[in-house]
């Protein structure tokens, strides 16, 4: 799942390389167990790694001898689990408080499961191995033109801090087993998994009499972005994507790379409105935008701060964020910092196909 892109540098000839930057945690059995985010302090991978090697079969353990016990008539036995399928979570955010999508793929001895019947099932574990609510089922998700299938499962994890996932999938006859573990974020004050979105008006080229650099500091901005407020998308009763960038303003390294993935997404989504929020109050002299304030204390704008990503923990410099809110008006999924492809598209798939 690693991903790279080309950054342009705005100096001719220069170009930089913008990759994933994750440590990969595999088992004995060679199953992949967890993945830790760029900047991860050692003592919740150590308690991670501490809570994989508990929980895995050395290899080379001795195979258990059948028993001589009679068995159930396979006529009416239910097939036993196996514990081989390796489970790789694709989602870049995942949110304490419930309701939080968690995005996965699932690999078997043959492979990639790609069968959209399997039944799937997610239930959350703590540190302890202890169960934490009841399972969940899965719903598997295959964009357009995309080969792979993915699985969503809409967790409740308590609390921030890492938890484990034990995933179950029922297919072709067989049921097969595989856990992961992932870091629930604090959402902090941003709107909420499950909520109904912030009814707050985005500004739109109409509102700047067609001038795009009053409301985006993109120096090629793709206009789609800036036709549709989130009131109209809310009255409309469909899907949007709600993307808080600044491509000039960068508060962390980032910053602009939302608004990059967006216009290629807006493409494969032409249904979808993709709505861009310059999330900074700035001033346009001559033809340039000019910062109110620093960039160590920057101002949001009205839109920005309605849907919280100025608040503890995260604060004003904690761009770029991403919202996707569905035909209901209800928040479902939300991401911070560098976001996937595969998070926007699974989701934004998921809510198209429900209608």
């Amino acid at each position: 799942g690693v991903r790279y892109a080309r950054v342009e540098t705005g100096t001719p000839g220069e170009y930089s390389m913008s990759h994933t930057a994750e440590v990969y945690l595999v088992d004995a059995a060679g199953r992949l167990r967890a993945h830790f985010p760029f900047g991860t302090e050692a003592d919740p991978i150590l308690a991670t790694v501490r809570l994989v090697a508990d929980s895995t079969p050395s290899v080379g353990a001795p195979t258990p001898t059948p028993s001589s016990q009679p068995t159930t008539s396979p006529a009416t036995s239910a097939p036993s689990a196996v514990a081989d399928l390796s489970v790789e979570i694709a989602s870049s955010s995942i949110w304490a408080g419930g309701a939080s999508p968690v995005i996965f793929g699932l690999t078997g001895p043959e492979g990639r499961l790609t069968d959209l019947a399997a039944g799937v099932t997610v239930q959350v574990t703590g540190a302890d191995g202890r169960t934490s609510g009841s399972p969940v089922m899965a719903t598997a998700v295959r964009p357009p033109g995309v080969p792979t299938v993915s699985y969503v499962a809409f967790v409740d994890l308590p609390s921030p801090g890492w938890w484990g996932l034990a995933v179950t999938a029922a297919t072709n006859g067989a049921v097969r087993t595989g856990t992961t573990s992932v870091s629930a974020l604090d959402p902090g004050t941003t709107a909420a998994l499950g909520a109904r979105a912030p009814d707050v008006r985005t500004p739109t080229l109409d509102d700047v009499g067609g001038v795009a650099l009053r409301i985006t500091t993109d120096p090629l901005p793709d206009l789609r972005l800036s036709r549709t407020s989130t009131v109209d998308a809310l009255s409309a009763g469909g899907p949007f994507v709600l993307i808080v960038d600044s491509a000039r303003f960068k508060v962390t390294p980032a910053c602009g790379k939302a608004l990059s993935l967006a216009k290629y997404l807006v493409d494969r989504w032409p249904a979808v409105p993709f709505i861009h929020l310059e999330p900074y109050r700035y001033d346009v002299i001559t033809d340039s935008a000019v910062l109110q304030g620093s960039l160590e204390a920057p101002t949001l704008v009205p839109a920005a701060d309605a849907w919280g990503v100025g608040g503890s923990p995260w604060g004003v410099a904690s761009m770029p964020w991403v919202f996707i809110v569905d035909g209901d008006g209800t928040v479902t999924a939300k991401y911070q910092g560098v976001v996937g492809s595969d998070d926007i598209d699974v989701i934004v798939s998921l809510l198209v196909a429900r209608g």
